[in-house]
């Protein structure tokens, strides 16, 4: 319980970050992983949690990762939402493995799943910083001429 409260607060708080100091792109990927929270919050809220065989709710959660990410890597200038559409790949890869009867135990399907989208997280915050730090660098160029 105390990680999926962790979780949630870190996820939030990228959210704010990217949309207050982020460029286009980091606003539009807070937007993307805002709407996953919502879908995945309100999803869970009629239809619990499922390890034992594919999680719908997850699955879709998923594929708004990767098509958002995707899209925004492909129109954006920029490169951590390539890398945050290839990790919602892998995220969407876990459902795959268990929809086709892989063995897996429902802790690591967990992990599968999960873990990519946690550092989907950490490259929105990374992503904010080497904006805000490349935009900092800029207005001092600018101030010495």
């Amino acid at each position: 319980m105390a990680i999926a409260i962790a979780s949630l607060v870190v996820t939030i708080a990228a959210i704010a970050y990217a949309w207050r100091c982020g460029g286009r792109p980091e606003r539009q990927g807070a937007v993307i992983l805002g709407i996953m929270l919502a879908v995945n919050a309100l999803g869970h809220a009629f239809v619990p949690l499922i390890y034992k065989t594919v999680d719908p709710i997850g699955l879709a959660v998923d594929l708004i990762g990767l098509v958002g990410f995707s899209w925004l890597g492909l129109v954006s200038r920029r490169l951590w939402p390539l890398w945050a559409g290839s990790l919602q790949l892998l995220s969407t890869g876990a459902h795959f493995v268990r929809a086709l009867h892989i063995p897996v135990r429902a802790p690591v399907y967990y992990w599968m799943k999960s873990l990519p989208t946690v550092a989907v997280i950490l490259l929105l915050i990374f992503g904010t910083w080497a904006y805000t730090r490349q935009e900092r660098k800029s207005k001092q160029r600018s101030s010495r001429t």
